[in-house]
Formats: C-alpha cells, sequence, structure tokens
C-alpha cells in the first residue's frame, strides 16, 4: 500500500515512496533467494530471527507490485508523470527500476514453476523451496 499512497496523492507523499524504497531493499536483501542459473526467484519468510524457505501464494503479487515502481517515473510508462526533477526517493526508485524489474521476471518465473508443480496447475498456498 506504500507505493498506492504515493500514486493515490498525485505522486506528492515521499514519505510513502521513501518507506516503499526501504521495504524492498530490505526484500532484496535479506528475502530474495534466486536460483543458481539467475533464472528464477523466491522470496522466503522470516521467522524467529531465521529465513525459512518458504513462500506464500501472495508473494506471486509482488512482481506486479515491482513493476509498478518501476514504470512511476519513466514518461513513456507513466500517464501520470509530471515533467518536473525528481525528488531524491523518486531518483533511487528510478536508478533500481531495471533492477526491480528483473527481479520481478524471475520471481514471475518461480511462481510459474510453483503451479507447474501442481497436479491441478494452481498455485499452492505455500511452498518450501530449494535452491
Amino acid at each position: 500500500y506504500l507505493l498506492k499512497l504515493n500514486i493515490l496523492t498525485g505522486m506528492s507523499d515521499v514519505a510513502s515512496l521513501g518507506m516503499y524504497n526501504n521495504a524492498v531493499e530490505a526484500m532484496v536483501r535479506h528475502l530474495t533467494v534466486v536460483t543458481p542459473d539467475n533464472d528464477k526467484a523466491f522470496l522466503a519468510e522470516f521467522k524467529n530471527g531465521h529465513t525459512v524457505r518458504d513462500m506464500e501464494h501472495l508473494s506471486c503479487f509482488v512482481p506486479g507490485m515491482l513493476a509498478l515502481g518501476s514504470s512511476l517515473f519513466k514518461p513513456s510508462l507513466n500517464r501520470n508523470h509530471q515533467d518536473r526533477p525528481l525528488k531524491p526517493q523518486e531518483n533511487f526508485l528510478m536508478s533500481h527500476s531495471q533492477d526491480h524489474l528483473k527481479l520481478a521476471d524471475q520471481l514471475v518465473k518461480g511462481c510459474v514453476a510453483s503451479y507447474d508443480a501442481m497436479p491441478t496447475g494452481l498455485g499452492p498456498e505455500r511452498f518450501r523451496f530449494d535452491e
């Protein structure tokens, strides 16, 4: 909702954007597990001071959030783009947009792999993953 709040306020709530940036960077640093072939990624959980390689299906919404955040300050992708100097929080997001898009792609592939592993093709509520 941090990213949504910034959008709903006409990109004026830079505090929520700063919190979004901090949350995404913490997720990348502490919860993201990328497969050795660099093709797929998964989001681990943090429980009792330890990272646990379990992922819930709601984590499969994260790629959309990352893609949306990556498009906010690109005039060609954002119909509400304002032609003005970027604030530091906006500049930070813009400078990381390619990395966030790559992670979004890897996470989608991880989610699709979890769907493919199920006999029904439906994503599991939660699953354990290995590298």
